[in-house]
C-alpha cells in the first residue's frame, strides 16, 4: 500500500499503477542419470559431452553415471582442466561398456542420493535406451518412488520411434 501511495502523489494522488509483487526467476535443479552400459557406447560420449556442458552452465545440477553400478561424477564433470577431469572419468567408468541393471541403478540413487539431491522442483533427466538386465518391475518401483520425491522425469533415449513402440508392446505383453 505504501508504494501504492507514494507512486500516486506523482499523478495527483491516482492510482494509475498498481504495484505488483513478482517471484523471482530460480532456475530448476536438474539431476541427469546416464546409462554407459554395453548397448549405449555408441552414444554415451555423447550424452557424457552434454553433460559436462548441462553441469558446467548450472551451479545447481548434478549427474551421475550408471552401469553395474551407480557414482556420482559431478566433480570429474565441473573440473576446468580437461585431461584431468577425462582421466576422472576414466577411473569412475570402470566397467564401462558392461551389463546395466535400471532398477538397481535407481534404488541406488533413491537410497544413497535422492534424499541430498532431490526436492519438489527438482527435474530428473534420465539418459538411456531402457535395456535392462533386471525384471521391469524394479525399473517400474523406483521410477514410481523417484516421481513421488521430483517436479518431472524426463527419459531422453537414442533409440528411433519405431523400436520404443516395439519395446512398448513387449512390455503390455508381460
Amino acid at each position: 500500500m505504501r508504494r501504492l501511495m507514494r507512486a500516486s502523489l506523482a499523478r495527483g494522488g491516482e492510482p494509475l499503477n498498481l504495484p505488483r509483487l513478482t517471484r523471482p526467476d530460480r532456475p530448476v535443479p536438474i539431476v541427469a542419470l546416464c546409462d554407459v552400459s554395453g548397448s549405449m557406447t555408441v552414444v554415451s560420449r555423447v550424452f557424457l559431452a552434454f553433460l559436462k556442458g548441462l553441469i558446467g552452465a548450472d551451479l545447481h545440477g548434478d549427474a551421475y553415471l550408471f552401469h553395474p553400478r551407480l557414482m556420482r561424477i559431478t566433480d570429474a564433470l565441473r573440473d576446468r582442466d580437461m585431461l584431468r577431469a577425462a582421466g576422472r572419468l576414466s577411473l569412475m567408468a570402470e566397467g564401462f561398456g558392461g551389463g546395466t541393471d535400471i532398477g538397481g541403478a535407481l534404488r541406488t540413487f533413491n537410497r544413497g542420493y535422492a534424499a541430498r539431491a532431490l526436492n519438489g522442483r527438482t527435474a530428473v533427466l534420465i539418459l538411456s535406451d531402457g535395456y535392462c538386465t533386471g525384471p521391469p518391475e524394479a525399473v517400474a518401483e523406483e521410477l514410481a518412488r523417484l516421481r513421488r520425491r521430483t517436479r518431472r522425469i524426463v527419459w531422453l533415449t537414442p533409440l528411433p520411434a519405431n523400436t520404443i513402440a516395439a519395446l512398448e508392446q513387449d512390455l503390455a505383453r508381460l
